[in-house]
């Protein structure tokens, strides 16, 4: 390995010269290159003993003083350890990341509907479990992802960042009769779109008032409420009965 100024020391001593210019001596470069040489083979020596197993370490340097035994060549180096445990915590931090974005994750609900947080002075709000893994479904054309009657947590279309937990009213190319203030009475949901609205429905900003949700913003379904149990099971399944009307 030849340094900068070795490579041009190099170059000048391979060109003419000029007024102003000097020649390396070639025993300088000799000494250079041999120093270079050396503080690499330092460095793959150095490298070489933090890759090595203890075992091999102990063998290449034994101590006078030391008898190794069988526990000290099995022991593992900490530094060694430590490492196999941030590998096994990053793997499984990646697992639990992809399972919480495309399969299940947990949600509380704000504000109140018959259905979800129905007692309103109460402090406590539910807890949902999502099931995202419906929308990849539904994405990919599965009909069991959606159905109408099922809750669902939708990207608000008015409020970015805003997630709306509404009911599923009609899937694509359906017919609704729709409510105030929406200005038309029936309304035919656009190819790739879906109409929400909320249990309490004169209570509601849904699609009565912005209209048809794209299918892209229904983000999940939500399928059961973890918290508080409202029967004698802890996890009791969310209805999905909602009130039948013309659509």
């Amino acid at each position: 390995m030849v340094s900068r100024g070795g490579a041009r020391g190099l170059r000048e001593a391979s060109e003419p010269t000029t007024s102003g210019e000097q020649l390396v001596p070639i025993s300088h470069l000799i000494s250079l290159a041999s120093t270079q040489l050396k503080l690499a083979t330092s460095h793959a020596h150095l490298l070489g003993s933090l890759l090595s197993p203890p075992s091999a370490l102990r063998q290449s340097s034994p101590c006078p003083t030391h008898h190794s035994t069988s526990d000290d060549l099995a022991a593992p180096r900490p530094t060694r350890v430590a490492l196999r445990r941030a590998l096994k915590v990053a793997g499984w931090g990646a697992v639990a990341l992809f399972f919480n974005e495309h399969v299940y994750s947990i949600a509380t609900v704000s504000g109140r509907s018959p259905t979800l947080n129905p007692d309103s002075p109460s402090m406590i709000k539910d807890i949902v479990l999502l099931n995202r893994y419906a929308a990849l479904a539904a994405a990919h054309g599965d009909r069991s992802g959606f159905k109408p009657g099922d809750v669902v947590a939708v990207k608000s279309p008015v409020k970015p960042g805003t997630l709306l937990i509404k009911r599923l009213v009609a899937l694509p190319n359906s017919i609704v009769r729709t409510l105030a203030p929406y200005p038309e009475s029936t309304v035919r949901v656009p190819q790739g779109s879906c109409w929400i609205e909320g249990d309490e429905r004169y209570h509601s900003r849904d699609s009565n008032t912005f209209g048809p949700v794209p299918m892209g913003l229904v983000e999940s379904r939500v399928d059961w409420v973890l918290w508080p149990p409202r029967c004698a099971l802890c996890l009791s399944p969310l209805s999905l009965a909602p009130e039948t009307r013309d659509s």
